[in-house]
């Protein structure tokens, strides 16, 4: 079960946040996004965490780009959504997922735009037993598309270790809150 649930968390950890913050987020910078941009993205991240916590990875296709790239930590690139979600559909089995995130800074520009923040996942078995929680720092770096929509084009994320709790890598990368 252990071994099952460490790409689950490394993908979930992409996607969650709403920890305290550590040295490595203490300083907070003012977004440079234009508004109407910042309040898209900040949305499409807290809407892609609240679907990574549904458990069903086909609800999350519509926030990637099909050549989306994932580079969890200590673990090789996931290239593609179909790799994503190949991952994610092995790391649901069996537990449920709560996650959440803190959206910290958003910065874009015509094309292009990165958001930063914070996660915290908890996942639960199904069939019972203690829960295990992630916490660390996750980036995004997402693409404008045609209708004006953000999308995620690549994610990545580093976990920290939390005392008495088991912290695995996680291995996707999505956001709630803010």
């Amino acid at each position: 079960m252990r071994t099952s649930l460490i790409p689950l968390i490394a993908a979930l950890a992409s996607l969650c946040g709403c920890t305290s913050m550590s040295p490595t987020t203490t300083q907070i910078y003012p977004d440079t996004a234009p508004t109407d941009d910042r309040v898209a993205i900040r949305k499409m991240l807290r809407d892609n965490a609240a679907a990574l916590s549904t458990g069903d990875p086909s609800a999350l296709a519509k926030f990637y780009e099909q050549d989306a790239i994932q580079l969890p930590p200590n673990a090789p690139a996931v290239i593609g959504w179909q790799a994503i979600r190949s991952t994610l559909e092995s790391g649901f089995k069996g537990i449920k997922v709560t996650e959440t995130i803190q959206i910290i800074e958003v910065s874009s520009s015509y094309r292009w735009a990165f958001a930063r923040g914070t996660y915290r996942i908890v996942t639960t078995p199904q069939g019972g037993g203690e829960p295990t929680v992630a916490t660390g720092n996750w980036l995004n770096i997402l693409r404008r598309q045609p209708d004006d929509s953000w999308k995620i084009a690549r994610s990545c994320w580093s976990s920290e270790e939390q005392p008495g709790n088991v912290v695995e890598p996680p291995p996707h990368h999505t956001v709630k809150g803010s």
